[in-house]
């Protein structure tokens, strides 16, 4: 009788045992490299039709803005985010974050911000013409150097001064990235 015991509790342990294992390997990702913020960015970036030298031309400005920490915040508490989004945009991304329940820091939710300020549609809309870049620029780029720098312009804006500092520093990054991820 006690054997008998002894053995429906083994088998018992045995079947919890299989399905503990099983259950992290085949449901949670075990052994598998975790999803990096890059990857997650192009792919979402290339699922929402940008081609694979946008993608990368704007990751390369995420890069140098925040260095894919969806966190971040600049010295002065002002810009947060992927692109350091500073005053009212950074207004309106708080906004966006209440109207969909998410927390400020949710990556997929700054990539979706970012799709919005990018939609001529949207009264978030932010390409304008700059220092001799143009939304055309940005829109009919086909190397991921174009990409960066058009989009730098006319999406973040920066001063001359800095847009010439990080520029050599930007058109490695995109290549860098293009590399990586074109298929």
């Amino acid at each position: 009788m006690k054997s008998k015991k002894i053995l429906v509790f083994l088998t018992l342990a045995a079947v919890l045992l299989l399905i503990f294992t099983f259950g992290f390997v085949y449901g949670y990702r075990a052994n598998q490299p975790e999803i990096t913020p890059q990857e997650k960015t192009f792919k979402f970036l290339t699922e929402n039709g940008f081609s694979d030298a946008q993608a990368c031309g704007i990751m390369a400005c995420i890069e140098i803005s925040s260095n894919f920490n969806s966190a971040a915040e600049d010295l002065n508490h002002t810009g947060y985010g992927l692109m350091f989004w500073c005053n009212q945009r950074r207004e309106i991304l708080e906004q966006y974050a209440l109207m969909l329940n998410k927390p400020l820091d949710d990556l997929e939710m700054q990539l979706e911000f970012l799709l919005d300020e990018l939609n001529p549609e949207s009264e978030n809309y932010q390409l304008v013409a700059y220092n001799g870049y143009s939304p055309e620029n940005f829109w009919n780029s086909t190397t991921p150097e174009e990409a960066a720098l058009s989009f730098c312009c006319i999406y973040e804006k920066p001063h001359v001064d800095s847009f010439e500092f990080y520029k050599s520093h930007r058109i490695m990054l995109a290549n860098n990235y293009y590399l990586a991820f074109s298929n």
